[in-house]
């Protein structure tokens, strides 16, 4: 876990303070921006790894999370906002398919939840899957 920590932080957090930046609007040529930005997303994450003790939870919850979010929630939100955006969603799309993508979003936040139930319930009470 530690290798992957240290190796994959600096892609995500680039992707992160750049993606901060685009969506505020700020200027990344200034280097007071920057500096001010990446100190500004530091400093809780920092704090955040300080306060914790095992890294494995972490994971599996991100796994348990993004992985319902990845494999059904984004992919209904697409479908959901490409047949609202198309002209009246007739020659592409079914009337029945922006519903059906708000079924398959709420199976994805269903998994989410079982999901991050199952990876808490091995944490602190493993009696009660055996």
């Amino acid at each position: 876990i530690g290798f992957a920590v240290v190796f994959g932080f600096p892609l995500a957090f680039t992707a992160l303070r750049d993606s901060t930046m685009g969506v505020f609007g700020l200027d990344g040529e200034k280097s007071t921006t920057f500096i001010g930005v990446t100190f500004a997303l530091l400093l809780p994450i920092t704090l955040v790894a300080c306060s914790l003790n095992d890294l494995g939870l972490v994971n599996s919850l991100g796994g348990a999370i993004f992985g319902g979010l990845i494999i059904l929630v984004f992919p209904g939100l697409l479908c959901y906002y490409a047949a609202k955006n198309t002209e009246g969603g007739k020659a592409e799309f079914h009337k029945a398919e922006p519903f059906a993508s708000w079924i398959i979003i709420a199976l994805g936040l269903i998994l989410c939840g079982i999901g991050s139930a199952v990876v808490l319930i091995q944490k602190f009470k493993p009696e009660l899957l055996s």
